[in-house]
């Protein structure tokens, strides 16, 4: 493969160790596990959406300082659970289980 299309080595090592990382993490609302060691299934949902600077799953595997300070303005949620916050925020409507 040509150098100038892959990724760099540290780089790689980030993305690796985020995906990992995110891989041990749980849905605080269902106790859900990503699927199949993909972090598609968990979503960084901001509590407060106009403190929110970026997407974390964007930038997440830098994991500096800046990015810290935003997953702690998050809830770990799985995709259902985060579409069903989204629905309720929407219609004013919480399903009981969130």
């Amino acid at each position: 493969m040509d150098d100038s299309t892959t990724m760099s080595s540290p780089e790689a090592a980030k993305r690796a160790a985020w995906s990992r990382l995110v891989e041990q993490l749980i849905c605080e609302h269902c106790g859900a596990k990503p699927r199949h060691g993909k972090h598609t299934g968990i979503a960084f949902h901001h509590r407060d959406p106009a403190a929110k600077k970026f997407k974390v799953g964007t930038f997440g595997y830098l994991m500096n300082a800046a990015v810290l300070a935003e997953i702690a303005k998050c809830d770990i949620v799985c995709r259902k659970c985060h579409a069903h916050i989204h629905y309720g925020m929407r219609t004013g409507y919480l399903t009981p289980n969130l």
